[in-house]
């Protein structure tokens, strides 16, 4: 064999390595996003299936209760984010045109979850587990899998409330870990809205023609 031929027969071996390696490349890549993609769609699921409920829960206290003469307080019963188990109670309808209920909210840390970073790195994070109760019977449970689930009570120029009595609007945030672990392409995700219940804008109207 003549060293042309040699030559050639070489470039054409590390020219089919060099397109094997991008092919094969290319579909890793194509086969991660794919994984996260399905990563992502079932942690959104779950996340959202809470998200769902805790919006129309929110949304809703105060309603259909005469008996709060215009005062907050009447409604959000409890209201403690500080103890070991988290409680936030209110009354409002759960049902439309029903009686109103009395919802509670209960969540505390049952273990902690490895989370990838956005970095590639990794960190320990509480994980909690929110129940949801409707007049005293459980109605309603997360996965263990929230790394947070945060309820802050506003003032309607969006300031800290000094009393549950100045509240007009509850802030909730809500993140939520990846159930394959620290294997996961997506570590955990996030949510955070303001929810203004109808029945908090009816209490500062009806204040305001009183003036």
């Amino acid at each position: 064999m003549g060293m042309g031929n040699w030559i050639g027969g070489l470039v054409g071996v590390v020219v089919t390595g060099v397109v094997i390696y991008i092919i094969a490349n290319l579909s890793l890549q194509s086969q991660e996003r794919s994984v996260s993609a399905v990563q992502q769609r079932a942690v959104r699921t779950s996340e959202m299936n809470l998200v769902g409920m805790v919006e129309s829960d929110f949304q809703n206290i105060g309603s259909n209760f005469p008996s709060f003469d215009n005062d907050p307080e009447f409604a959000i019963t409890t209201y403690d984010t500080v103890s070991a188990k988290k409680v936030f109670q209110f009354t409002g309808q759960t049902v439309r045109w029903a009686a109103p209920d009395v919802v509670r909210y209960e969540w505390e840390v049952v273990g902690s979850k490895k989370i990838k970073t956005l970095d590639g790195a990794y960190t320990n994070k509480d994980v909690y587990q929110i129940k949801r109760f409707v007049n005293g019977t459980l109605a309603g449970m997360s996965t263990g899998l929230i790394t947070r689930f945060q309820i802050r009570l506003q003032k309607s120029d969006g300031t800290p409330v000094a009393a549950v009595a100045e509240t007009r609007q509850v802030v909730v945030g809500i993140s939520m870990a990846s159930s394959l672990g620290a294997s996961s392409l997506l570590g955990e995700t996030h949510w955070d809205t303001i929810i203004r219940p109808a029945a908090m804008a009816r209490w500062d109207y009806e204040k305001y023609i009183e003036v």
